[in-house]
């Protein structure tokens, strides 16, 4: 006695056909999109490289400002201690001191909003 073919699809006959047919049918390569993935990257490379540089080069300018007025502002406090000024001059050197780093943090400030 011979079974019939059950309509769920659980005999052997059918999956061997399903896998025959999926073996002529075989899906696309996910490389085939390579090479415009691979254009894509590049062009987000060369619009992400001038910002960067831009952001590099405005770091670098503001870290030689700081660093520059940051040793003229300790050399001006040493040269006020080690010298003999009276109370009032050196007040006036301190503020003056005091005024060169307000202006540099307003500087720095202004340049890291670009």
């Amino acid at each position: 006695m011979e079974m019939d073919s059950i309509p769920n699809g659980n005999n052997t006959a059918a999956g061997v056909q399903i896998g025959a047919i999926a073996a002529v049918n075989p899906t696309p390569a996910p490389s085939s999109n390579l090479p415009r993935l691979t254009e894509s990257l590049k062009l987000e490379h060369q619009f992400l490289r001038v910002p960067f540089e831009h952001y590099k080069k405005t770091i670098r300018a503001n870290h030689r400002v700081v660093e520059k007025e940051m040793s003229a502002v300790i050399s001006g406090v040493s040269d006020a201690a080690g010298s003999d000024l009276s109370p009032d001059d050196a007040v006036n050197h301190l503020n003056s001191l005091v005024s060169r780093l307000q202006g540099l943090k307003r500087k720095v400030t202004t340049n890291l909003i670009f």
